[in-house]
C-alpha cells in the first residue's frame, strides 16, 4: 500500500516517468513570462507541451524549489499517472512530511510480521500511537484552525474539516489495535484499515489541504506555525 508521496529527489522522479514512458515537458506562457513544467505521457491529447530534456528540467525543478507528488498504483492496481508539481515542504509542512514518511515506513514494517511476532506488534502498536496522536493533535490544534481562518473557499474549508473526522477515525480504530490481541487474526486486520485510513488522510492532505496551505500562507506563517507544532509537542514530553 504505498499511497500519495513526495520527493524532490531526480532519479526517483525520473524512474518513475520512464515506467510510464512519460517525457518531461513544458509549457510557456509568453504573455506572463511564465512556464510550468509537466510530464506528458503517451496517450495525453495536450499539444501546448513542449518536450525539453531531462537536465534543463531539473535545472527549472531546482531553480523553482518544487517537489512532486505522486501516486505509484492505482485502487485497481494499475500503473498510476497521478503526479503534481508543488514547492517543496518548508516551516510545518516539511515538519508534517516528515512525520507522515515515518508514519508509513513503521506501517509497512507491521504490515509484513506475522501471528508469531507478538512482540514486534505490540511495540509497534505502541509506536504508532506515540507517532499518530500527537501529530493529529497538533494538526487539530496548530495547522488546521490557522489555515481555516484563512480560507474563504467552501470547497476548500470542506476538505480540512473532513481531516478532523478522520482523525476520529483512525483514533478509533488505532484504539480497537490496541486491544487486540498482537497474535490473532483481527490484529492484522485492523492494522490494515488503520493504514488504509493513514494512507488516504496523508494522500488528501498532500494532494488537496498543502497546495492551499501554498496559496493561503507565506513562508513567515509556516515558520511560525512550526515554531508553535514544536512547541506543543515539547510540552506535551515535559508533562509526560
Amino acid at each position: 500500500m504505498s499511497g500519495i508521496s513526495l520527493t524532490s529527489d531526480h532519479e526517483t522522479i525520473q524512474e518513475w516517468a520512464r515506467i510510464r514512458r512519460g517525457k518531461p515537458s513544458r509549457v510557456a506562457d509568453e504573455q506572463q513570462g511564465t512556464e510550468t513544467l509537466s510530464i506528458q505521457f503517451p496517450d495525453s491529447t495536450n499539444g501546448n507541451h513542449e518536450r525539453i530534456q531531462w537536465r534543463s528540467f531539473f535545472a527549472k525543478f531546482d531553480k523553482q524549489h518544487l517537489c512532486m507528488a505522486y501516486d505509484n498504483k492505482t485502487e485497481d492496481n494499475r500503473l498510476s499517472q497521478y503526479y503534481q508539481f508543488m514547492p517543496a515542504p518548508r516551516g510545518i509542512l516539511l515538519t508534517l512530511h516528515t512525520e507522515h514518511e515515518a508514519v508509513m515506513r513503521l506501517f509497512d514494517e507491521l504490515a509484513n510480521t506475522t501471528t508469531r511476532a507478538t512482540k514486534a506488534r505490540t511495540q509497534g502498536a505502541l509506536q504508532l500511537e506515540k507517532l499518530l496522536k500527537p501529530h493529529m493533535k497538533g494538526e487539530e490544534k496548530v495547522f488546521y484552525p490557522r489555515l481555516v481562518h484563512e480560507c474563504d473557499e467552501e470547497d476548500a474549508i470542506i476538505e480540512i474539516l473532513e481531516g478532523y473526522e478522520e482523525h476520529k477515525a483512525a483514533k478509533r480504530v488505532l484504539k480497537d489495535l490496541q486491544k487486540t490481541k498482537p497474535d490473532s487474526l483481527e490484529w492484522a486486520a485492523r492494522l490494515s484499515v488503520l493504514q488504509e485510513l493513514i494512507v488516504h488522510h496523508i494522500g488528501e492532505e498532500v494532494s488537496e489541504i498543502f497546495p492551499t496551505a501554498w496559496e493561503k500562507l507565506d513562508n513567515d506563517t509556516f515558520e511560525k506555525l512550526d515554531t508553535a507544532y514544536k512547541a506543543r509537542e515539547r510540552k506535551r514530553i515535559a508533562n509526560m
